[in-house]
C-alpha cells in the first residue's frame, strides 16, 4: 500500500494570460469568478471548482438616467409637499368653520379610492 496519497485537494497552478497594460482612463472593478478545474487524488479524477480574480470595466456614467432618476425623486417629493400641505389647509378650513375634521378626511380619501377605482375598471386594468 502507498502511504503517501493525500485525501485532501491541492492547489491547481493556472497560468495568468498576459494581457498588457490597462488603458488609461477606464475604471476597473475585481471580480471573482468560478471555474472547473480536473484534480486527481488518490488516482481518482474529480472536477473542482476554483476561483479567480478578473478585472472588469465599470461602464462609465449614464447621466441621462441619472437625470431621470434625480427628475422623478423630485417630482413625487413635490407631489408628498403638496398632499400635506392640502391636508394641512383643509383641516385649517375645518376647524375655522367649527366641522370636525376626521370625517371631512375619510370622505376625501373615499373620494379619491372611488375615482381611482373606477378609472381602473374603465381602463380594464383591474390587476
Amino acid at each position: 500500500m502507498d502511504s503517501t496519497p493525500q485525501d485532501t485537494p491541492q492547489e491547481v497552478e493556472v497560468p495568468r494570460i498576459a494581457t498588457g497594460p490597462l488603458p488609461p482612463g477606464w475604471r476597473y472593478r475585481s471580480e471573482v469568478r468560478f471555474r472547473d478545474t480536473s484534480v486527481t487524488i488518490c488516482g481518482e479524477t474529480r472536477t473542482v471548482p476554483q476561483s479567480y480574480t478578473v478585472l472588469v470595466p465599470v461602464p462609465p456614467s449614464n447621466w441621462q438616467d441619472t437625470g431621470r432618476d434625480l427628475f422623478v425623486t423630485s417630482a413625487v417629493a413635490a407631489a408628498g409637499f403638496a398632499a400635506v400641505w392640502f391636508l394641512a389647509t383643509l383641516s385649517r378650513f375645518c376647524h375655522q368653520f367649527g366641522v370636525p375634521f376626521a370625517p371631512v378626511l375619510l370622505g376625501t380619501f373615499a373620494a379619491a379610492e372611488l375615482a381611482w377605482r373606477s378609472y381602473r375598471r374603465r381602463t380594464g386594468r383591474s390587476k
